[in-house]
């Protein structure tokens, strides 16, 4: 029988959302971007409730809301986008459409819905030349360069066994940080309190996409001891959450209850692991995660789970956790934790 924990969160009730003092629709459309590519469709649905435009271009590479559907191969959002009135014929700065983009991902879904939206295409009529010569084009200036050199480097991080302490990385430093579709580089903007314990994050490539990020969620971007130092030891597998909603009609009460884990997996500092799961025992040689931390083992069917660090302050202060997920392709997650202070 699962062990259950049980946990009550109260929220003043809030009315309908709206602008922020200092917030900008522009804003707004560049956390629309953000939540295309992650598939978070309520959140598309109060971005343009506050009136976010749907077919903002990002100042830096000119990308809309539809290219952040197709780059994360979200199908649906991109139906609801085009549904909504977003503009297919839009390029970014490399002159690419969002049906272009998803021709590079190879993406044959994402293709035939766009390529359906379009409709038929229009019959080219051909236009006989001017006969007098066309003015000369403007010169196009360079590029700006300076996104891709932006953040210093944050001091090293030497302790193996631990994740970097909350405030060792700096306001202006260049970092990576994770996303629901992987680890971005970023430079911190600021530097939250001790009880939040979250860095204020800008994207290296879009800088007005800005959000806050855990602690246990933000590394180096070279590869450190910590990468997978961190992880060596037992994890419990398999929790399950539970949340109930209840208003007395003046505040939001929130609970939340946890099934115990059941399963566990044990990775070892010489390089080896064991996975206990489903009855079975799996024995193995993990390997370090190739784009940033964590490390890759295999299950009993031999698919190969990613665990990534996603210890935060609420865990840590209420629960006395660090928590983890393994992240498989095609699969659904699956929650780790263990004990403070292992």
């Amino acid at each position: 029988m699962h062990r259950l924990l049980t946990m009550t969160v109260v929220l003043t009730l809030a009315s309908t959302p709206a602008l922020a003092a200092g917030e900008t629709l522009q804003e707004l459309a560049g956390r629309m971007y953000r939540d295309a590519t992650g598939g978070y469709l309520n959140e598309i649905k109060t971005w343009l409730g506050m009136g976010a435009d749907i077919n903002y271009q990002l100042p830096y590479g000119g990308k809309t809301a539809l290219m952040g559907a197709v780059s994360g191969g979200q199908h649906a959002i991109a139906q609801f986008l085009i549904d909504q009135g977003a503009d297919l014929g839009i390029k970014d700065d490399t002159g690419r459409t969002a049906l272009d983009w998803a021709h590079f991902y190879g993406d044959k879904k994402m293709v035939a819905l766009l390529v359906a939206a379009a409709g038929p295409a229009p019959v080219k009529v051909a236009v006989p030349p001017l006969k007098t010569p066309a003015p000369a084009k403007a010169p196009v200036a360079a590029p700006n360069k300076a996104s891709s050199a932006r953040g210093v480097t944050p001091r090293a991080w030497t302790d193996k066994a631990r994740w970097p302490a909350f405030t060792h990385f700096r306001v202006g430093e260049l970092v990576q940080f994770w996303t629901s579709t992987g680890w971005r580089r970023g430079v911190i903007e600021e530097v939250r309190s001790q009880q939040d314990r979250k860095y204020l994050i800008s994207q290296l490539d879009q800088p007005t996409w800005k959000d806050y990020y855990a602690w246990g969620e933000v590394a180096h971007v070279t590869r450190s001891p910590y990468w997978t130092g961190f992880f060596v030891g037992e994890w419990r597998l398999g929790e399950v959450m539970a949340v109930n909603t209840r208003t007395d009609g003046k505040d939001l009460y929130r609970e939340f209850s946890y099934a115990a884990a059941s399963e566990a997996l044990k990775i070892n500092g010489d390089g080896t692991y064991l996975w206990k799961a489903g009855g079975k025992v799996t024995r193995g040689t993990w390997t370090p995660a190739a784009s940033g931390p964590g490390v890759v083992v295999k299950d009993a069917r031999g698919v190969a789970w990613t665990l990534v660090n996603h210890t935060n302050a609420i865990e840590e202060s209420i629960r006395k956790l660090q928590t983890a997920r393994l992240y498989a392709p095609g699969q659904m997650s699956v929650a780790a934790n263990r004990p403070m202070g292992r």
